[in-house]
């Protein structure tokens, strides 16, 4: 990629990759170098120096918990803050099993006044909640949702996380200081808060023999406006080495403030070799040094071989619906992957192997719909290919049809995996990338389709204009689609996009299947919906329409509380300005289309005591019928009653 004549292709994302003693780790310095090249087409946003102010709330939302995690069959307090929460008076758990009462509520005392308060700006006053929670002994372990409801209506959800193992609160004599830490036995769950700025919380654990460790923080991390208030986590392992000069001196072994693979967590984590008995420390802080009292975290010491947190929360807590998203690199491809994609298509009929129409079928917009996967009966012909090294080296080319999955490893740097396949004049091929280990920033998986010549006729590179309309951005896909234009045989070379990485965690699969056009991702950022009676608010959808779909989708909100109807609205959108040149789109991005939903709660729509959840569903439709309803969200609603200051108003 040039950017304004400098050549930064070569620039991988930010937060760099560096081996410790076999571990990948991140350095803050390489983050922030990365960053650099941002500074020259747009302005850097404002740092977490410290707990960011955020928008004035309009309904009620929490902006965190304390303490944050607790063990099964365990009965406590927490504290939740937030604003708009007077007269709360229920906790609401989205899935069951917990239980939750109010105890309290009251105002939290400013720190201060601040130049809008100064000049008389009415300001939502932050409130704490003082609940009790119950968590049986058969409680799932993993993150729990929950919300709060007051009579304003139901609030945005926080996580709480239930722990199989025993939980330990932060002391409270201050351990910022490696001579102070806190003295902790591992396997350690530890409940702590980053509060003040520059603050760092140290821990400190005795090992007896060498031992491989993970150390892994939860917390909430930044979000949208108004609840962005979350911590963004540095996670640093010491050794107390001392000097002549200093015998509280300790030795960084590790460091790491980034995500080890963005599509399993966005939290960080380290795992480390101790090679050597000996008193060791585990620092937690903030990036950038910032601190708040709304900066909880949960720090845990477990083996290595231990399940994640990420793996735990997807085995256990909160089971809630998973969004559709294909065009990410943590989405599975297998071999049902093509009934997966047909079932959110409209059209019942089969395709050949190449994705032409076998029975003459049409879609709605009267254009061919290539919907199968080589015919109904045989999606089981997905043929799996594992790539070898030793194959590899002894210089054969492993071959794949069309449906079929190319599995292997970047094992070392340079390492380039080679594959060939035969295709058709006018054949629409798909080609999915998933990297079910480790991904970007680390893997950047890049393949390039060779013709007989040895040409590249392209690849999961995409090339657009960005936005300020001075540089060119490239990213590397996990879907790209392709019609051949000429019969013959090619060839697939995949690697990491530098060629300078490499390790057993580079896994790939690599998915060849005709196209299937199909309802892809349906997004709303609608969290809530709180109705006042005799008032309307809208949500807005937009529906991606994936591999030449011209079909229609229907929306439907189902289980509407009483009183309460939804219809189709308009809506101006404004000038965004001329479009970049956006290069070859269609071949890397869906085309999308939005539609707002007007939800009117009547002037006697009874007040809902607890939220119900409106389930929002999509359906394909065809000249041929509709297709099955696709579960897109659950949305928590309440209807709340207008008070009397409102009416008046």
């Amino acid at each position: 990629m040039v950017l304004q004549g400098i050549d930064i292709t070569g620039i991988r994302s930010a937060g760099g990759s560096a081996a410790v003693n076999g571990m990948n780790v991140f350095s803050p310095w390489r983050r922030i170098a990365g960053l650099g090249a941002a500074l020259l087409v747009a302005a850097f946003p404002a740092g977490p120096l410290q707990a960011q102010e955020a928008a004035p709330a309009t309904e009620p939302t929490i902006l965190s918990v304390h303490p944050l995690g607790a063990r099964a069959g365990s009965t406590l307090e927490v504290e939740v803050q937030g604003y708009l929460l007077e007269g709360a008076r229920a906790v609401w758990f989205e899935q069951g099993g917990l239980q939750g009462r109010v105890r309290d509520v009251r105002a939290v005392p400013a720190e201060g006044n601040s130049d809008s308060e100064a000049a008389g700006e009415e300001k939502p006053v932050l409130m704490g909640v003082r609940v009790k929670l119950e968590i049986p002994s058969d409680a799932l372990a993993g993150v729990h949702r929950f919300r709060l409801v007051s009579k304003r209506g139901v609030s945005n959800a926080l996580m709480f996380r239930v722990n199989a193992d025993a939980v330990l609160d932060e002391t409270g004599q201050p351990h910022q200081t490696p001579s102070t830490a806190q003295q902790v036995a591992v396997p350690a769950v530890v409940n702590g808060r980053v509060v003040s700025d520059g603050e760092e919380d140290f821990y400190a654990f005795e090992l007896t023999e060498a031992r491989e460790l993970r150390f892994e923080v939860f917390c909430k991390t930044p979000g949208k406006p108004p609840d962005d208030v979350g911590l963004d986590p540095e996670l640093t392992l010491y050794e107390p080495t001392g000097s002549w000069f200093d015998k509280e001196r300790t030795t960084r072994l590790a460091y790491n403030d980034d995500p080890s693979s963005y599509h399993v967590s966005r939290l960080p984590q380290l795992t480390y070799r101790f090679r050597k008995k000996g008193r060791y420390l585990v620092g937690v802080g903030a990036f950038l040094g910032g601190g708040s009292p709304h900066f909880s975290y949960q720090l845990r010491i477990a083996d290595s071989s231990s399940p994640t947190f990420a793996q735990l929360d997807r085995n256990g807590g909160n089971r809630v619906p998973v969004p559709w998203n294909e065009r990410a690199f943590r989405r599975p491809v297998a071999s049902g992957r093509l009934a997966l994609l047909e079932s959110r298509s409209a059209v019942s009929n089969g395709t050949g192997a190449d994705g032409r129409l076998t029975n003459g079928a049409a879609s709605s917009r009267g254009q061919p719909v290539r919907s199968g996967a080589n015919g109904r009966g045989n999606r089981s012909s997905i043929v799996l290919v594992k790539e070898q090294e030793s194959s590899e080296r002894a210089g054969n080319t492993l071959s794949i049809s069309v449906p079929g999955i190319a599995e292997g490893t970047i094992d070392r740097p340079g390492d380039v995996d080679r594959y060939v396949f035969k295709a058709e004049r006018g054949q629409q091929v798909a080609f999915e990338v998933e990297t079910p280990q480790v991904g970007p920033p680390q893997f950047n998986p890049r393949f390039g389709i060779l013709d007989e010549e040895g040409r590249e006729l392209f690849s999961n590179v995409y090339k657009r204009l960005g936005r300020q309309l001075t540089f060119y951005l490239k990213t590397v896909e996990p879907k790209t689609l392709y019609t051949f234009e000429r019969s013959g045989e090619y060839s697939l070379v995949i690697g990491d996009l530098t060629r300078r990485f490499g390790n057993a965690g580079f896994r790939y699969r690599l998915l060849l299947r005709p196209q299937i056009p199909h309802v892809g991702e349906v997004r709303t950022d609608t969290d809530r919906l709180n109705l006042v009676a005799g008032q309307a608010r809208k949500i807005t959808v937009t529906t991606d329409q994936e591999e030449g779909y011209s079909g229609d989708i229907a929306l439907v909100l189902d289980g509407l509380p009483e009183g309460v109807e939804f219809y189709p609205g308009t809506e101006v959108k404004a000038y965004q300005g001329p479009v970049p040149e956006d290069g070859l789109r269609p071949r890397f991005s869906p085309t999308s289309e939005s539609v707002t939903i007007v939800v009117l709660a009547g002037a006697d729509a009874p007040a809902t005591p607890l939220p119900v959840k409106l389930r929002l569903l999509a359906r394909p439709i065809s000249d041929d019928g509709p297709g099955p309803g696709l579960l897109i969200k659950e949305i928590p609603t309440m209807v709340v009653r207008p008070s009397e200051r409102e009416k008046e108003s």
